[in-house]
């Protein structure tokens, strides 16, 4: 019994002892083929961000092509130049035949790769991402980090306790990407929570066996070791508030907060102090009365006061900026080519890892614990 009990301890440790501070500082320099130097926040750039942006709007384009046959509603919401954009795309009206691509194979005629999760080739590593047809070539795009984007100040102890999905950014931060238990449904419903009529604000089939978004596994890249170098390494991005509201829906990132989400809504390109308040009180009323079943009146009530919200910000040419908030996400950038097969490595994580001690406590404070009850 204690010789089983000091193996389970010992293999517990070897997992754990990579989002243990205090080890991970005094071994970081006992490894120098896991360990990536950077001068400084402004050099940790492996890929421009606009290299970046153009690599994910070029996926995300080419899996909106694939599943447009069942993207009407999104479209009818759209501008009319954006919608006569895809128009030459939707197929003649008539029996739906069913889709003979996957979003792996989108991935794979778009970028040349296709990756996927499976059971780690790393000792003891549980699963992790392949190239499972093609090549990765360096600097390519080869995964996105889903989950729950938190802020420094926002309450995430509860999801924190045993979750090993946490990564932490240069500037504090959080992204929860854990699948499963509380976090799974903070992300659940934080992502309902954005979503206006046909309109998804982020991807959530992340969370499922049905992925919509095939590059939305970076959380399952295993760390490198001395044996195996890193083939991948993170980069942060900032999605601008250019970015087209259509291809929102394949983002695998959301945002704890809902101020934050909402209030760049609530200002016009022209005016520092905010919109009418005739157009603030139709944002509301439209965030208050979600869509619901269809016949019943609420439904038809709410689908007539954001078909009202779409006209009007049509008609004053806000629809792109109303609905673009700032937003954070990791990208997962190649360092080096990889054949199929290759099971992708990182560096260890300078800036990922569980939360602290110290700032458990701090999100364990009565105000915290009060503001997360509140959220739901």
């Amino acid at each position: 019994m204690p010789g089983r009990l000091l193996r389970g301890l010992r293999q517990w440790w070897r997992s754990y002892r990579y989002r243990f501070v205090p080890w991970i500082a005094l071994n970081i320099n006992h490894n120098p083929r896991t360990r990536r130097d950077v001068p400084g926040k402004r050099e940790d750039k492996v890929l421009a961000d606009a290299e970046v942006l153009a690599a994910l709007l070029r996926v995300f384009r080419a899996l909106l092509a694939h599943d447009l046959p069942r993207q009407r509603e999104v479209l009818a919401a759209l501008p009319e130049p954006v919608r006569s954009a895809y128009r030459h795309l939707l197929p003649d009206r008539g029996p739906r035949r069913p889709h003979a691509r996957s979003p792996e194979d989108v991935l794979l005629q778009t970028l040349g790769f296709s990756v996927a999760r499976a059971a780690s080739s790393l000792v003891s590593a549980g699963r992790g991402v392949f190239v499972t047809r093609g090549l990765a070539p360096r600097g390519a795009v080869v995964s996105m980090y889903p989950g729950t984007v938190y802020q420094k100040y926002e309450p995430i102890f509860f999801q924190s306790i045993g979750n090993p999905f946490i990564f932490r950014c240069l500037d504090g931060v959080l992204i929860d990407g854990n699948d499963k238990g509380i976090s799974k449904v903070v992300y659940r419903s934080c992502s309902g929570r954005d979503r206006l009529g046909p309109l998804k604000m982020s991807d959530s089939t992340w969370l499922t066996s049905e992925i919509q978004n095939p590059l939305a596994v970076g959380q399952y890249v295993n760390n490198c070791s001395n044996d195996r170098p890193a083939n991948v390494c993170y980069q942060e991005f900032d999605v601008p508030p250019s970015f087209p509201v259509e291809l929102k829906q394949y983002l695998p990132n959301t945002t704890y907060s809902c101020a934050q989400q909402r209030a760049p809504a609530l200002c016009c390109p022209h005016c520092s102090q905010g919109c009418r308040p005739r157009r603030r009180a139709s944002l509301q009323l439209l965030h208050h009365c979600p869509l619901t079943e269809q016949g019943s009146g609420s439904s038809t009530r709410s689908m007539l006061v954001f078909w009202l919200v779409i006209s009007e910000f049509q008609r004053r040419n806000l629809f792109q900026f109303c609905f673009n908030p700032m937003l954070k996400i990791i990208c997962l950038i190649s360092i080096s080519n990889s054949q199929c097969n290759s099971n992708f490595t990182s560096f260890s994580p300078k800036y990922s890892s569980l939360l602290k001690p110290t700032a458990w406590i701090y999100n364990f404070s009565c105000v915290h614990v009060h503001v997360w009850f509140t959220k739901f």
